[in-house]
């Protein structure tokens, strides 16, 4: 979780205010000014420069001067892209009390239970008031309390939040049999178990692309539920006992790591989808958490030929985590298409193939093509599996592709309502918000995108939306601090650095604008603004209105008409 840094104070005097300021950039602020863009509050005789996220909370509570400003508000509005605690919402509070000086309390006042509020008038205690000849003995007590608060603080710092009651992760299950070539199954095994879990009614599930991150580590549950702000872990291992295979499951309460469940499930193998779909069925129905009556159909109905089953695990494995543009896409490809060969039968199969006809489509000359193909082989999936999550998801890949983002817009929703849990798909309705011209309200899918799977691969693109969001909004600087996070996570993105340069330009940065048109034409070598037009997902007005800022900033940049 994110800490707010100590505040750093420099005793200054105060600045005017330009006569012609940017707007929505110079507040007043107490007795002096703030200048939301440097982060430089000026009041009380000196001169104090608060971190950015600080700097970000304080602005906003002055866009709202009066205004309650709930706590959930205040933790979207500065925390968009990552999941904090209150604590860092309080330690802000502090440093820009800090900042304000004796005035500090009453101009940013605290309502219990609800959150915060800047005091544009703050209230003066009248001449001759009583409360000033007791006022020593008041600070002495208050100095007391606050002593006493702040050791049982020192006492209760490493303890998680309160997280949500029935909110669970699971971690890689570990394989202890060291064959060869079981790696892979076990890692399937620990998807199936985290999907069979995200279809009960209420459950927030973490993704599986969060939960492999601590593959090969030997977590403390109770900092698991601390990082990723769940009730539960359930973690197990995989031996091999005489002709059985054992699978050891545990469950953990990560307020306290004491071991809340354990059960032995064996079988005779592992390497067949549906043995892992049981032995994933077994553990959640043992865990009394009802999954649905599709887990008790037969392998006859749901799996094919081996030799085409063999070909779609290669695929999948090959497939997973991987990223935007990924290397691995051009091995799945070639193993799905023959696997669909074999058996036509596959909907997992159509579905990974329709992904990986559309990886990058927007920038291959071959697109025409790829869309018609991946535009088949979806269809052929979602008639195999209508009730799949993945299956309506990547139909809606293939309308927003064909600019048809309504369409696309309903299949994301029905595929967030078969699986809420799964990420990826609230990352790709607030693309679709985004090019339907609703860029408002594109921020919460993200949001939620984010609380699923905290660390997942697809988080360098869902800042690059965000990032978008900003640049169509007219938030330039958020838009450039978010999309540099995003390049960062994803060098290889084409889009990353055409947006980052994008906002640079519009923000008058000139060399590091050129330099990211520089990167961004060594990915895509002759790329245009015309290019971009062209492959534009959508015709809405509202839109491209908006998208105008966005082709100037790349002028600006340097990136030819």
């Amino acid at each position: 979780m994110l800490k707010a840094p100590p505040l750093e104070l420099a005793d200054t005097a105060p600045a005017v205010a330009p006569a012609v300021a940017p707007p929505d950039r110079r507040f007043a602020a107490g007795d002096g000014v703030f200048d939301a863009i440097t982060g430089q509050l000026e009041c009380g005789g000196r001169t104090t420069r608060l971190r950015p996220r600080t700097a970000a909370l304080l602005a906003y509570l002055l866009r709202h001067p009066d205004r309650v400003v709930g706590k959930d508000e205040l933790l979207q509005a500065v925390w968009p892209d990552v999941v904090v605690t209150e604590d860092s919402l309080v330690q802000c509070v502090k440093e820009i009390r800090r900042a304000f000086g004796e005035a500090g309390r009453d101009c940013i006042r605290t309502v219990p239970r609800q959150g915060y509020a800047y005091a544009s008038q703050p209230a003066a205690t009248p001449a001759g008031d009583p409360v000033r000849h007791v006022g020593r003995v008041v600070i002495v007590l208050l100095l007391a309390v606050a002593a006493a608060f702040a050791a049982w603080l020192w006492l209760v710092r490493d303890r998680p939040v309160a997280a949500p009651p029935q909110s669970i992760v699971v971690l890689p299950l570990l394989d202890q049999t060291a064959e060869p070539g079981l790696g892979d199954a076990v890692d399937e095994m620990s998807e199936r178990l985290t999907h069979a879990l995200s279809r009960i009614s209420g459950t927030l599930v973490i993704a599986p692309s969060t939960a492999f991150t601590y593959k090969g580590r030997s977590p403390d549950v109770r900092r698991v539920g601390a990082d990723l702000n769940v009730r539960y872990v359930l973690e197990g291992a995989l031996r091999r006992q005489g002709a059985h295979y054992v699978l050891t499951m545990r469950l953990a309460d990560t307020s306290n790591a004491a071991q809340l469940w354990t059960e032995d499930f064996a079988t005779e193998s592992t390497r067949s989808p549906e043995v892992r779909d049981e032995v994933a069925s077994r553990v959640a129905s043992s865990l009394r958490l009802g999954l649905i009556g599709a887990e008790a159909r037969t392998a006859r109905e749901r799996y094919g030929d081996a030799s085409a089953l063999e070909l779609l695990t290669r695929a999948r494995a090959a497939l997973r985590w991987a990223g935007f543009g990924d290397e691995a896409v051009s091995i799945a490809r070639p193993l799905l298409e023959q696997a669909v060969q074999i058996d036509d039968r596959l909907a997992e199969a159509w579905v990974l193939l329709a992904h990986c006809y559309m990886d990058e489509i927007r920038f291959r000359g071959d697109g025409a093509a790829d869309l018609a193909k991946a535009e088949r082989a979806a269809s052929r999936g979602l008639a195999l599996a209508p009730d799949s999550a993945d299956a309506n998801g990547h139909a809606g890949k293939v309308h927003y592709n064909a600019k048809r983002v309504p369409q696309a817009l309903a299949a994301f929703d029905r595929a967030i309502q078969l699986n809420p849990n799964d990420p990826y798909w609230h990352g790709h309705r607030a693309a679709a918000l985004l090019v339907l011209g609703r860029a408002e309200e594109a921020l919460a899918p993200l949001a939620v995108a984010h609380r699923l799977s905290p660390r997942d691969p697809q988080v360098p693109m869902w800042q690059m939306f965000e990032g978008v969001v900003n640049l169509h909004l007219g938030r330039d600087t958020a838009a450039i601090d978010v999309l540099s996070r995003s390049v960062q996570g994803n060098p290889r993105s084409a889009f990353g650095h055409l947006f980052l340069a994008s906002a640079l330009g519009l923000a008058g940065r000139s060399a590091e604008a050129q330099a990211e048109v520089a990167e961004l034409q060594r990915l895509r070598p002759g790329f245009t603004i015309g290019a971009m037009r062209a492959r534009e997902p959508s015709a809405e007005a509202r839109f491209l209105a908006q998208r105008e800022r966005v082709y100037e900033g790349l002028r600006r940049a340097g990136l030819p008409e």
